[in-house]
C-alpha cells in the first residue's frame, strides 16, 4: 500500500475498534502489510492462500508471524473462490486497491464487486488516503467521516454545495478542457469521459475528492441553476 493509504487504513482500524480478527489472501503487498500489523497487536489472523503461489507472500512462514498472534491457514483455493470466501467470512471488507477504478482484471476489484453484490459492509481506501464506506454497519459511517470524500447526491450527508456548483459551472464553461484535465488526472482515455459533456456527473463520483481539489483552483464564471 502507498504511505497515505496505509496511514488511512491504520486510522480506520482504530476507528472501527475493536477489530479482533483479520482474514486475508496471503499475497505480497497489502495482505502482507495487514498481516504484520495484526500480528504485532496479537490479533487473530486467518489466511486464505491461493493455489497459484506466484504472488503468495507466505506470511505464516516468511518471518511475518510472531508468537503474539493466533494464526490459522486454510487450504489453498483458486483466486476467485478464495476471494469470495474472504468476503463471506468477514464482517466488514476493507479494500486497498492500487488504483481508483474497478479494473476488470484486478482481483481486488473483483472482490469488491462480489462484496457489493452481497451487500457486505465495505470500505475502499484509495492510494491517496481517501476512503469510501459502502453498505456500512450502523455507527460505522460516523467513524469513517474524516476519511470519506463528499457525495454528489445533495440528499446525502457530506454533500458540498459549493464544490458541486463549481463542477457544473466548469462543465458548462469549457467541457472540452475539463474532459482533458479529468482524463489526465485519473489516468484514463479522453473517450471514457465524453459523457461528461452531456452532464453525466455520476462518472466522477468515485473520484470526487481529487476532482474537488482540482476545481478549487479553477475560476468559476456564471452560476449554476
Amino acid at each position: 500500500m502507498a504511505n497515505a493509504q496505509m496511514r488511512a487504513v491504520r486510522s480506520i482500524l482504530v476507528a472501527l475498534a475493536p477489530c479482533g480478527e483479520l482474514h486475508h489472501g496471503d499475497c505480497v503487498g497489502a495482505d502482507a502489510q495487514m498481516h504484520r500489523l495484526f500480528d504485532r497487536e496479537g490479533k487473530r489472523i486467518t489466511i486464505h492462500p491461493p493455489t497459484d503461489a506466484k504472488l503468495r507472500a507466505w506470511c505464516e512462514a516468511n518471518g511475518l508471524t510472531t508468537q503474539l498472534a493466533v494464526v490459522r491457514s486454510l487450504d489453498p483455493q483458486p483466486y476467485l473462490t478464495r476471494n469470495r470466501a474472504i468476503v463471506d467470512a468477514c464482517t466488514v471488507l476493507l479494500a486497498a486497491p492500487h488504483g481508483v477504478y474497478g479494473e476488470r482484471l484486478s482481483g481486488t476489484w473483483a472482490t469488491v464487486r462480489y462484496a457489493r453484490s452481497t451487500a457486505k459492509p465495505l470500505v475502499i481506501v484509495r492510494p491517496d488516503g481517501f476512503a469510501r464506506a459502502e453498505t456500512v454497519l450502523p455507527g460505522i459511517a460516523e467513524k469513517l467521516a474524516p476519511w470519506t470524500f463528499p457525495t454528489l447526491d445533495p440528499r446525502a450527508d457530506g454533500y458540498t454545495d459549493l464544490a458541486h456548483r463549481k463542477m457544473i459551472c466548469a462543465l458548462r464553461r469549457d467541457s472540452g478542457v475539463f474532459v482533458q484535465q479529468a482524463a489526465r488526472l485519473f489516468g484514463v482515455s479522453k473517450d471514457d469521459y465524453t459523457a461528461l459533456e452531456d452532464g453525466s456527473l455520476g462518472l466522477m463520483e468515485r473520484d470526487w475528492g481529487a476532482l474537488v481539489r482540482t476545481l478549487e483552483n479553477w475560476p468559476v464564471v456564471g452560476s449554476a441553476p
